[in-house]
């Protein structure tokens, strides 16, 4: 019987074209979830969860996003196209970098002392520390007319204030270019409103070796700095250290009873834990001590030395007794070998 042939399954336009459709709708879901960032791969039939709990070294730390938010710049967009001009980005950032180069210079950048405290950047602690920023500001405070073109402030940013300066100058300059702490005065002020921090009360926060005036409770009698040794703005030379003459006459005596006193002093044996050679005699330390010690060794030096002498002179006598012993005794046999020759030569002439 001749095997069955199979008949094929009608399959219509309409179905492929549902399959189009059905793959089309696939690829663009698969796009959508790559370009969100989506994993879209199936592993043992089970979907990669989106909502997966991070491991600790890869989530942001708490705040963070407020901080890097609150430290950004704040530009405007432009109406027209709704995106952020270049331009104008460009002059908030040259902008802030100004307000930034005059507060590391010393300066307040047009902010006040609650501004700058609220900085995420602790200036005073980078130029303490000799930061990079701070090691370039001996050429870049050299003259403020190197510097790139920035950004001016308006009027009403940065008004003019009087300033007088270290050689008793009274001129008006931005508010900005007031060094930090320095006393001003703002003729735009209302009245009974003044900007001169000479009439306002000083508290004074401890720093390294000094102490900086700030704004607040007004200290008591006797502390703050000598308002002759306070310097406000860049200073670029110092006073030379002078010592006490009481120090140096002090240090001048030690170094006197020094040089007076022996350059070797007696040895003491009980500075070293080792055996020592034959012969080795540990003295005391205390000079009468020692002195008696010593002369005890050289009396037994001298006794050692006469009795030394005697037995020289003796074992030369006894020397002396005994080659006059050997002398005698070769002395006798030679008697006694000329005797022996002499019968000898009798009896030979006998019986000849």
């Amino acid at each position: 019987m001749p095997p069955k042939k199979h008949l094929d399954a009608p399959v219509s336009s309409a179905s492929f074209l549902d399959l189009k459709a059905q793959l089309s709708k696939h690829e663009d879901d698969l796009s959508k979830s790559r370009e969100r960032g989506q994993p879209s791969t199936i592993t043992g039939g089970v979907s990669r969860g989106t909502n997966k709990k991070l491991p600790a070294w890869a989530r942001q730390n708490k705040g963070l996003a407020q901080r890097q938010a609150r430290d950004q710049v704040v530009y405007e967009d432009d109406p027209t196209t709704g995106r952020k001009d270049p331009q104008q980005v460009k002059q908030h950032l040259e902008k802030k970098a100004a307000i930034y180069d005059k507060i590391r210079k010393g300066k307040t950048g047009g902010l006040t002392e609650a501004q700058i405290d609220a900085l995420l950047v602790d200036f005073d602690q980078r130029a303490r520390s000799g930061s990079p920023s701070g090691s370039s500001s001996s050429t870049a405070d050299s003259d403020d007319a190197d510097d790139a073109p920035v950004a001016p402030l308006t009027h009403t940013q940065d008004p003019l204030v009087e300033f007088t300066d270290e050689f008793g100058r009274t001129r008006l300059i931005p508010r900005s270019e007031v060094p930090r702490g320095a006393p001003f005065r703002d003729p735009n002020a209302p009245e009974g409103v003044s900007h001169d921090m000479a009439h306002a009360p000083v508290q004074y926060v401890a720093r390294v070796d000094d102490r900086v005036p700030k704004m607040g409770k007004e200290p008591a009698p006797g502390e703050g700095p000598d308002p002759s040794n306070v310097y406000y703005g860049d200073q670029t030379s110092f006073p030379v250290y002078e010592p006490d003459p009481a120090i140096l006459a002090q240090r001048a005596a030690t170094l006197a009873a020094a040089a007076a006193a022996p350059l070797v002093d007696h040895y003491s044996a009980t500075g070293e834990n080792r055996t020592r050679g034959a012969g080795f005699y540990a003295f005391s330390t205390d000079e009468q001590e020692r002195r008696r010690e010593m002369d005890e060794l050289e009396r037994a030096r001298a006794e050692t030395e006469r009795k030394r002498r005697e037995r020289e002179v003796e074992g030369d006598r006894v020397k002396r007794e005994r080659e006059r012993e050997r002398d005698e005794r070769k002395r006798r046999i030679e008697d006694k070998r000329r005797e022996v020759e002499e019968r000898r030569a009798a009896k030979r002439a006998k019986a000849a």
